[in-house]
Parts: structure tokens; C-alpha cells; sequence
């Protein structure tokens, strides 16, 4: 008979297990430890207990579904109107049992008791709570398309995809020289900055990357000593263990609306290529929004090539 319960205090060694059996996917850790979780999930102010719920057949976990919220607007607290479904993990040898669907169910119940009014399937920013370096690859890209399981899954439940992200990669040991005329210009008109473990700049970030070994980088203009592009980058243990590659993921690349398309985003990533490749790392990922065209075309122009998807997906209204 299969049974459900929350998570205990003295569960994390068999959520490892569960995981390490079970978690196959191109963009995930496949060999995790407990201190992976400590640092990656259960060190979260706002990490929730009953958020995590196992299925168990013979007090034997064989499952599990985690739940939780998203950031308000201003990136300070959670937002509980949206909830996510983070993470759902079935032994190899118990799925196609119903357990999936059920864990599903369970975790709806729990997110619209803490107040959601919409809930969503996959992380994505804002919704990102949790196994950030665990899943995904640079940032949360909601479920991969090539998790191909638990992407039919969602759909057969009516769950609607409502969005896609672009996941790419590049090996640094290629050329990563300057060929734009505009962007060459970048390097006599601004300075380069490396902002080693910078100060969060609001309460989210700082539960997303403070267990994370991340830089600030910044391009300064010199004749305004104002900061005109910017970009974070953290170094992507442990799914580098899983890839075997020294990986990096570049987030978060800004560049201030008045200087768009005079080649800074390309003098700004190339200088971040350049500094984690004499540092000795040997992979970068970043990821864009689909429809951000500007952004896709951006990464591919240094060099960077579409290796995954990710979707997220809502949920609609039932029938009663």
C-alpha cells in the first residue's frame, strides 16, 4: 500500500538516495550529497517542511514532490498568491503507478492552502525557490525539454505551457577575441570590473546565491564614471561534477537602455568569458527568454549554441 507524509528532520539521507537512483536528466546533479541539500534547499529562511511530500510503499521512500513560493514584485518576501511545483522525483521502478500524479495533486493542496491562486510547474524567476545548482543548469529554466517524462506528464494533468527559455553553452577554449569594430571601442571607452562575492542586492538574491561562489561584473564608462553594463556570474558546482566540465553560468546581463546596440552586451560577456577562462574554468551556460531575440542573437554572435529548453508550465481550471 502506498502511503504520503511531509518531510522529517532525518529524512535528508534518504531524499539523497531517492535522487541519486532516480535523477537522470542531461541539466541535473546526478551524484548529490547531503550538505548539497543543506546548502541548496533546506538552508532557505523560507524552506517550508510540508512543502516536501514522500511517497512511501513499505516505509520505503519512493518518491517525492517539493513545493513552494515565489518573490513579491520588489524582490523582499514571498508572494504566496503563485505557487510552483519545484521538484518531483519517482523511483525509475515505481513510475507509470499513478505515484506522480498523486504527489501532483498533494502539492496543489498544499500551495492553495498557503494562499495560491495560480500555480505553476517548473521554476523560473521569480519563481525559483529552491535546487538552484541542483536542476537546470545556470538559472531554474522551469522543466527541460529534454525531460521528455515529465514534460507529458504536466500536459496529461492540463497543465498549459505558458513560456520557454533558451539554455546555451560555449567550451572557453575557443577564440574569444573582440571582432566588432563597436565593441573593440569599449575597451579605450570603459573599464572592466570583478566584484568577487559582492553584496546581494536584495533579500531574493541573497537567498539564491548566498550558498553559491558568485561574482559581480561590471563595465564603468570613464568619461562618467557611471556604470553602464553589468552581469553575475557563479561557478556551477555540483552539476559540474555530473558534466565534467569546469562550468560557469553567466545571469543576469544588463545593459543600460541608452547604450543597447552599440556592442557593449558583446565587450561585456567577452570580458567575462576571458576572466573565467584564465581562471581556469572550461564551460559557460547562460540562458535567454525565447522571445528575447535581441539576447538570443547576442550569445550566438560570441558563440554560444541552443543545447536545451525549458518550459514552464500553469495550471488550468479543472472541471469540478
Amino acid at each position: 500500500m502506498i502511503t504520503y507524509r511531509t518531510f522529517r528532520n532525518w529524512d535528508p539521507p534518504t531524499l539523497v538516495e531517492l535522487w541519486n537512483a532516480s535523477v537522470a536528466s542531461r541539466g541535473a546533479a546526478r551524484t548529490i550529497e547531503v550538505q548539497d541539500l543543506d546548502r541548496l534547499v533546506f538552508s532557505k529562511p523560507y524552506f517550508d517542511p510540508k512543502g516536501i511530500i514522500f511517497a512511501e510503499e513499505d516505509e520505503r521512500a519512493i518518491g517525492f514532490v517539493h513545493a513552494g513560493f515565489g518573490s513579491s514584485d520588489d524582490q523582499g518576501q514571498l508572494n504566496q498568491c503563485f505557487g510552483v511545483i519545484a521538484m518531483l522525483v519517482v523511483h525509475p521502478a515505481q513510475r507509470r503507478r499513478g505515484i506522480a500524479r498523486e504527489l501532483v495533486c498533494r502539492a496543489e493542496e498544499y500551495l492553495r492552502a498557503g494562499g495560491s491562486t495560480v500555480i505553476y510547474a517548473g521554476s523560473m524567476h521569480p519563481l525559483d525557490p529552491f535546487y538552484l545548482g541542483l536542476y537546470g543548469g545556470s538559472e531554474l529554466p522551469g522543466i527541460l525539454k529534454s525531460d521528455d517524462a515529465a514534460n507529458q506528464l504536466f500536459q496529461s494533468l492540463g497543465y498549459r505551457a505558458v513560456d520557454e527559455c533558451l539554455v546555451l553553452q560555449r567550451e572557453l577554449s575557443g577564440s574569444l577575441a573582440l571582432t566588432d569594430a563597436r565593441s573593440k571601442a569599449w575597451a579605450r571607452q570603459a573599464e572592466f570590473e570583478v566584484s568577487p562575492q559582492p553584496a546581494p542586492a536584495n533579500w531574493w538574491t541573497a537567498c539564491r546565491y548566498a550558498s553559491l561562489e558568485f561574482s559581480d561584473f561590471n563595465v564603468r564608462q570613464k568619461s562618467t564614471d557611471t556604470v553602464i553594463a553589468r552581469a553575475r556570474g557563479w561557478e556551477m558546482y555540483p552539476v559540474q561534477k555530473s558534466w565534467g566540465a569546469e562550468a560557469v553560468g553567466i545571469v543576469d546581463v544588463h545593459v543600460e537602455p541608452d547604450f543597447r546596440r552599440q556592442g557593449l552586451g558583446c565587450f561585456l560577456m567577452i570580458q567575462i568569458l576571458r576572466h573565467y577562462r584564465d581562471n581556469g574554468l572550461t564551460l559557460a551556460e547562460v540562458q535567454t527568454m525565447a522571445r528575447n531575440t535581441v539576447a538570443c542573437r547576442l550569445f550566438q554572435r560570441i558563440g554560444f549554441r541552443e543545447i536545451d529548453r525549458g518550459i514552464i508550465y500553469r495550471a488550468e481550471p479543472r472541471p469540478l
